[in-house]
This record gives C-alpha cells, sequence and structure tokens, in this order.
C-alpha cells in the first residue's frame, strides 16, 4: 500500500525505542503513559496501523504490526502493550457503519483502548443503547479519545455481546493499578454510568464486516493474543541487550575478570539467546502460514491453535530468559536502577493475561495429538 509505504513503521519504532529507554523508569512511576508521549506516538501514526485504509489508517499486515511492537517493547515494554491495545481497539473499525468509523477516526492522532470482556450491560432505548458497568485492566484508557466497552444485553438471550464506542470524557477513571509489573500501563479501572451510545457505535460480536478485507478477516482474538506474544519476544531482546551491557563491567565479589570474559555465563547466554531466536522463529513461522491463507481461503482452526501455542511459547521464552539473566547479574540487579529487574516483574504480569494462560497448551498439546480440542472460543 501506498500509505504504509511512505509511513515506516519500523524505522520510526527504533526511533521511539532509544527514547522509550532513556524514559522507562519515568514511565512505571507515572503508572500511564505521560500524556506528551502519547500524543507522540498518536501523532506519528503507530496507533493507525490496524485501522481500515479507507478511513485515513495503514491497513498493515499482521507481520510489521508485530514486528513493530517487539521494537518498541525493547524500548519500554508498558509502551508497547498500550499501543497494542490501541492497535486491537481499533480492529473493530472494520465493523462500525462508514458514517461512525469516519467520526472516530476523523482526526488521524485518535487513539482508541478498551476492554473485549462484556462486563457490562446495555439497555436499548430508542435511536441506541444506554451503558452502564465496571471494566477492570483498562489498558491505556487515561491517554484514549474513545474507549470500547464490552457489553452484555440487557434482555437475556436477545443477541449476541457486543462493542460499544464512547468517548472518554464521559468515562470514570478509578486509580486501581498498583501492581508488580507492566506497571506504566495506566490499566485501571473505568466505567460509564448510563451513558448513551447511538446504534451506529454498536458492534455486534460476529455481525460482517463493513470493511472486508484479509486483515480484518484474520481471528481477532488470534491477533490480540499475538500482541502480547511480540511484545515478550521484545522484552527477552531487552533483557539480553541489558545483561550484555552489565556484563561488560561487571566484576563478581571476589573475582577479577568481568561477567562477559568468564565461560560459564557464555554457556547461559548463549542458552538464552538459543531459546529466544527459536521462540521467535516459531512465532513469526506460523504467523506467516496463517496470514498466507487469511489472504486465500481463510484461518484454519489448526492455523489458530498453533499460533497460540507459538505465542505462548514466546511468553515463556521471555520469562526464562528474564530469570536467567537476572540470576546471573547477581547483588546488580535488584536495584531499582536496573532494568532486568523491571523486565523480571514485567514477564511474569505478561504471563497472568488469559490470552497466554496454561489451557492454550493443552489445546496445542491436544491437536498435535490427533485429539479435537471442543474449546476454541478465545483462540
Amino acid at each position: 500500500m501506498a500509505a504504509e509505504a511512505s509511513f515506516g513503521p519500523l524505522s520510526l519504532a527504533r526511533e521511539f525505542a532509544s527514547q522509550l529507554r532513556e524514559r522507562s523508569c519515568e514511565i512505571e512511576e507515572h503508572r500511564a503513559l505521560p500524556n506528551d508521549l502519547a500524543k507522540e506516538l498518536a501523532a506519528a501514526g503507530l496507533y493507525r496501523l490496524w485501522v481500515p485504509e479507507v478511513y485515513g489508517g495503514f491497513e498493515t499486515p499482521p507481520q510489521t504490526a508485530m514486528e513493530m511492537l517487539e521494537i518498541l517493547a525493547q524500548g519500554d515494554v508498558s509502551t508497547a502493550w498500550c499501543v497494542f491495545v490501541g492497535l486491537t481497539s481499533s480492529l473493530l473499525m472494520a465493523s462500525l457503519p462508514e458514517e461512525a468509523a469516519r467520526e472516530i477516526f476523523a482526526r488521524p492522532d485518535t487513539v482508541m483502548a478498551g476492554v473485549f470482556a462484556p462486563s457490562g450491560k446495555a439497555i436499548a432505548v430508542p435511536g441506541g443503547v444506554r451503558v452502564s458497568g465496571h471494566w477492570t485492566f483498562g489498558s491505556g484508557t487515561r491517554n484514549a479519545d474513545w474507549i470500547t466497552c464490552g457489553c452484555e444485553p440487557a434482555e437475556p438471550g436477545t443477541r449476541r455481546p457486543y462493542h460499544v464506542g464512547v468517548p472518554g470524557s464521559a468515562l470514570e477513571f478509578a486509580d486501581t493499578w498498583h501492581v508488580a509489573g507492566l506497571c506504566g500501563t495506566g490499566s485501571g479501572d473505568y466505567k460509564p454510568e448510563d451513558v448513551f451510545v447511538p446504534s451506529s457505535h454498536v458492534v455486534d460480536f460476529g455481525a460482517g464486516l463493513v470493511v472486508d478485507t484479509p486483515l480484518y478477516r484474520f481471528p481477532a482474538f488470534t491477533l490480540l493474543g499475538m500482541c502480547i506474544g511480540a511484545i515478550a519476544l521484545g522484552l527477552a531482546r531487552a533483557a539480553l541487550s541489558d545483561f550484555a551491557e552489565l556484563a561488560r563491567e561487571k566484576v563478581p565479589s571476589g573475582g577479577r575478570r568481568p561477567l562477559r570474559e568468564r565461560r560459564e555465563v557464555h554457556a547461559v547466554v548463549g542458552r538464552a539467546e538459543a531459546r529466544t531466536q527459536a521462540a521467535r522463529a516459531f512465532f513469526f513461522d506460523s504467523l506467516q502460514r496463517a496470514w498466507d491463507s487469511a489472504c486465500g481461503s481463510g484461518v484454519t482452526l489448526e492455523q489458530r491453535r498453533e499460533i497460540r501455542l507459538a505465542t505462548c511459547n514466546a511468553v515463556d521464552a521471555a520469562v526464562e530468559v528474564a530469570e536467567t539473566v537476572y540470576r546471573q547479574a547477581g547483588a546488580a540487579a535488584p536495584y531499582k536502577s536496573s532494568p532486568l529487574q523491571r523486565h523480571l516483574r514485567d514477564a511474569h504480569v505478561i504471563t497472568q493475561h488469559m490470552m497466554v494462560r496454561p489451557l492454550f497448551y493443552e489445546i496445542g498439546g491436544a491437536n498435535a495429538l490427533g485429539v479435537d480440542h471442543k474449546d476454541a472460543v478465545f483462540l
């Protein structure tokens, strides 16, 4: 696409990554993205990768988006996480009526965020619905112009769950995000109280696409999960890079040579490097094959299972690498000034996301054994 060719998300991500490394402590202490940084990311277009091209977005293939998130995560994992939430929230634009989608993305620096979980109720009224509820884990919502809210219909059995788009100014936010890792994502609670949402801003789960192109035919939950895997791979790479920098100078207590010159350290880092590269290869290989299918007959259930297995493997690799370099760094690692302790904390919080829970290994194993595992809802 011409627009994407001139956009260059990967080069932009590299430029941001160096800035993010310098601001990572600030981001963590702020417990959300600083507003100036969120605006800068939006102005650069990084939130528009998955906005339909017809609405001014870039409709970027998943491989490029995953590489961009991986690079951003090498600078700061919380920032990459907020961008991923913005990308997946904007996928809804392909199912909204054109007029509503153009309204939401009237400005090129619009930021979306939100939660898919149907944690609220929507009562049908003339012209739309009135929405109330309480959503948790609202990553990036403090910086968002529009926030999506997964809802159950107030009348049980009348229709499937759906998403509604609400202006950020119409919501109340609670300062609940006091956590061990991913501190800078601002993933606190939010709630609307009896907010009117016009029918044009309501998306029925499973409804047809208005923009019917390969990106939007790709399973949304698959994309959501893969974003987490890409960020984990970036974290693993950052942990290895930060340890390499420390190892140049650090001499263990009682020793005479820096860590980088010790053969036992070479062996440990070699294994961590192999683990990272193997996880990355599996991750991007499974994505490429699924994308080829998305551009043809469609992504198969088997491919979705394989992608989720690759995603969980990437997250586990990140945890292993972060733990490995943290232990090798010795007494230098626990200090707040060390990025290694933050990588360790962030990696473990990533494992708690429902899209990378242990169930998906069970599904992948069943698939490998030729057993039809019935649970495919979040694949």
